[in-house]
């Protein structure tokens, strides 16, 4: 089994509800705790900002859930690569609160200091999420 990483943003939906957010986290939890997946969600109202890791096939599936899903839109896949060891393994998902989303922290990866993960590389992205999963409590 061949382990992966991927990283992907996307816009919220327009008729996303304030309880939808809790829905997402409750059920990436369960499912990706049994698929042997993990993972760090940053989330600012506006724009989900996410990495994956795990098996290639699993997380593949992953994907293609969650690009189908109608709480996104303008789905977009920043990076998907093989990867030796995962580096948010702690989490079978992580959430980022926006109160974490610094300006003094989006000005060392993002252009303008502000939270759009669409105008950043992958690079970025990826460094942005290692950086604050760093701030979480750790738990499955």
């Amino acid at each position: 089994m061949y382990l992966v990483r991927l990283v992907y943003v996307s816009k919220v939906a327009a008729d996303f509800a304030p309880d939808d957010l809790q829905a997402i986290l409750d059920a990436a939890r369960r499912h990706n705790l049994s698929n042997g997946i993990s993972g760090l969600l940053a989330f600012n109202g506006d724009y989900f900002l996410q990495v994956l890791e795990g098996g290639r096939e699993a997380v593949n599936r992953l994907y293609q859930l969650i690009a189908g899903d109608s709480r996104h839109e303008s789905v977009l896949l920043l990076q998907l690569s093989e990867i030796s060891e995962r580096k948010f393994p702690s989490w079978s998902m992580a959430y980022v609160p926006t109160a974490m989303l610094t300006r003094d922290l989006l000005m060392r990866f993002s252009r303008n200091g502000q939270f759009l993960p669409m105008e950043m590389s992958a690079v970025s992205c990826l460094g942005l999420l290692q950086e604050l999963s760093g701030h979480l409590p750790v738990s499955k």
